[in-house]
Parts: C-alpha cells; sequence; structure tokens
C-alpha cells in the first residue's frame, strides 16, 4: 500500500511548494491539503497519513498539546514542522512533543528534501539553523545548573540515593531534595531515569565507569 502525506499550512505558496518538494521526493502515492479552518487532529484521525509537514506559525496556530494528542492517536505518524519561530524555549517544546524533525522557511529545497528522507526512513532531520538554536538552548541550561546541582547530578549518576549524596556532600536530606527538584525543573525533565540519560548525553557522567 503506498503511503500519504498531508500537508498543514494556511499559506498557499508555501503549502504549494511543500506539495511540489514532497511530489518530487517520490515517496508518497497519495498528498493532501489540510484544512486549515478546521481542526487538525479530526482531520488526521481521519485520513490518517503516514507522513504530515505542518507549519507552525510563531508556536500559535497549533499549540504543543495538540501536537502530543495527536501523535498520542497516532503513534506512526512522522511529523515535519516548517518554521520561523527562533525562540529556543518554543524549540524545545516542539523537540519534546515527539516531532521528527525542524526546518525553517530558509531551508533549501535539497535541506527540506533531505528532511524527507531521513524522516521517512526513520530518523530526523533539524536543519543548521534550528540546529544552533537548540545548541544555544543546552548550553544557556548547563549554565543555569550551579556547583553544587552538577554535584548531585553526577552522584545521581553514580548510582547514589538522596540519604547517601546527603552523606556524601555534607548536606541535610531536605536541601539534597530539594536540589534534585530544582536540577529536573531546570533542565525540564520529568524523573531521575530521565536526568541520567540527559546527563549522559551531555558527557557530565559516564556509566561506563560506574
Amino acid at each position: 500500500m503506498s503511503k500519504k502525506a498531508a500537508i498543514y499550512d494556511p499559506q498557499f505558496l508555501s503549502g504549494e511548494g511543500m506539495r511540489f518538494i514532497l511530489q518530487n521526493a517520490e515517496l508518497f502515492g497519495e498528498i493532501v491539503r489540510l484544512d486549515t479552518k478546521r481542526q487538525l487532529k479530526e482531520q488526521l484521525e481521519q485520513i490518517k497519513p503516514d507522513f504530515l509537514v505542518l507549519d507552525y506559525a510563531n508556536t500559535s496556530f497549533v499549540p504543543h498539546e495538540m501536537l502530543r494528542l495527536v501523535l498520542k492517536q497516532l503513534p506512526k505518524l512522522k511529523v515535519l514542522v516548517a518554521t520561523n519561530d527562533r525562540e529556543p524555549q518554543q524549540m524545545r517544546a516542539l523537540l519534546k512533543s515527539g516531532i521528527k524533525g525542524i526546518v525553517t522557511k530558509n531551508c533549501s529545497e535539497q535541506e527540506i528534501s533531505l528532511a524527507i528522507h531521513n524522516i521517512n526512513d526513520g530518523g530526523k532531520f533539524f536543519c543548521p539553523s534550528t540546529m544552533d538554536i537548540i545548541t544555544q538552548t543546552e548550553i544557556n541550561q548547563t549554565l543555569e545548573l550551579s556547583h553544587r546541582e552538577m554535584q548531585i547530578v553526577q552522584l545521581i549518576g553514580k548510582g547514589l540515593a538522596s540519604e547517601a549524596i546527603a552523606q556524601e556532600l555534607k548536606l541535610s536530606l531536605h536541601t539534597v531534595n530539594s536540589h534534585r527538584k530544582n536540577i529536573l525543573k531546570k533542565l525540564q525533565l520529568k524523573s531521575p531515569t530521565e536526568l541520567i540519560i540527559y546527563a549522559v548525553e551531555k558527557g557530565w557522567i559516564d556509566l561506563k565507569s560506574v
């Protein structure tokens, strides 16, 4: 069965331009322009595309919560976002919603085509300008952690519980737990497991040495 792609873009020219690139990718048997005056979730549930290119106009056109609901309902849907938004916090929220890639409307046809192929093959793609924003966001977040918080992250990575961390750093258990909550809040993470994965990816801890 041939794959189906959908485009959700209120601007005629950019929407048709994306249709042209999708057609040239020769990956999809059908390409549908969705009605931007109707709710996205309802249309996707009805059409059930394999691939979605989503215009994200300064994050106000489709909220992050809508994306999460869509991807929960259609877990196999692969989403590429096209946006001109350069706000780091919004970029990070987009990544957490479960999308597979971000391109800006200044990207070349070749970059957008590469993004489509990579995502269709199960990978991810972020254009260079997007990566610059994401990288800067991560640097800023790292700098927000205090020396004490970084110590606690490293001890968590070694498998120490809060009681052991308190003893190691000569702090009260309450202080350690407060630091742990602040660390998760600053990094926008939900659990110690996510923190360990994040810290390993950043090179803050090395699980092989534990």
